[in-house]
């Protein structure tokens, strides 16, 4: 009888290592066309900040008030001690078709999406070059607050800095630790704006009533963007804790909306009373 011998054991990790190579490659080349296919049908309009801005070639734009509004949402991100490195792509669709499209029917109802592994931020039709300016915010609903293209812009922009900074796992454990609050209100609170309308959401965080939020969406705007953005600043301005403290902390997230209802209704801390909220 003929003895069978052993398969190598190298040979096995020949095999694994051959493929994973081969995944990487394809991986790699998908990433590649995906590339090529998200600016397909636009041209390049200019640069800010190492980014490049590209334009649908049927959206109508102002080309020097584009600049200066991606300029101001460069600056809020600035201000708050931030920076994103050359090599962020900015496009501006024409029509929603292309908006949905270019953010791969992700969050394509967002005003602008940030494609992390694309490192590309998508702006949605709605900032038309009439709306565009600072002072003509896009208007949304009842419920959540007007926004401009800057704000939406340095949004997007601290999400582009924290994948830069911290990579995909930092991103996927905050998911997992249920702190998403902490990307989206950091996001809220270095464009200085929310995107709940503040009387409504700092009543509802007062009385600690939700029952009015009966949507997921408006319960995801109140709890991850407003409150996240309400114990960012709470934390980092009022507190003066240090950014990478805040953000490796695990906080007790009922013991710290307790702690800001007292210090706020006590007027320890005032920064909404003097409507530096909006």
């Amino acid at each position: 009888m003929r003895e069978v011998l052993p398969y190598p054991k190298n040979v096995y990790l020949k095999f694994i290592l051959k493929n994973c190579v081969y995944s990487l490659i394809v991986v790699k080349l998908i990433f590649v066309i995906l590339s090529y296919l998200i600016l397909f049908g636009t041209h390049r309009i200019g640069e800010v900040g190492g980014m490049a801005l590209y334009v649908d070639n049927e959206y109508t734009f102002n080309q020097d008030s584009t600049l200066k509004i991606v300029e101001k949402g460069v600056d809020y991100l600035e201000q708050k001690g931030f920076k994103v490195s050359c090599g962020i792509n900015i496009i501006f669709n024409a029509t929603e078709k292309d908006h949905k499209l270019r953010s791969f029917f992700l969050d394509s109802e967002a005003l602008a999406t940030f494609s992390p592994f694309l490192k590309t931020i998508v702006v949605a039709p709605v900032f038309s070059v009439e709306k565009q300016h600072t002072t003509e915010p896009i208007d949304r609903s009842e419920i959540f607050l007007s926004r401009n293209l800057s704000e939406v812009l340095a949004h997007e922009l601290f999400h582009a800095y924290a994948f830069e900074k911290y990579g995909f796992s930092d991103f996927l454990l905050k998911r997992i630790k249920g702190e998403n609050w902490k990307m989206e209100g950091m996001a809220e609170y270095v464009a200085n704006s929310s995107s709940l309308k503040v009387d409504i959401g700092m009543q509802m965080f007062e009385n600690a009533v939700y029952e009015d939020l009966n949507m997921d969406i408006q319960k995801d705007f109140f709890t991850n963007y407003f409150v996240g953005r309400l114990r960012s600043d709470y934390l980092l301005t009022y507190k003066n804790v240090p950014f990478e403290e805040f953000w490796n902390t695990n906080y007790d997230e009922v013991t710290l909306d307790s702690e800001i209802r007292t210090a706020f209704s006590g007027k320890k801390y005032g920064l909404m009373n003097q409507n530096n909220y909006e």
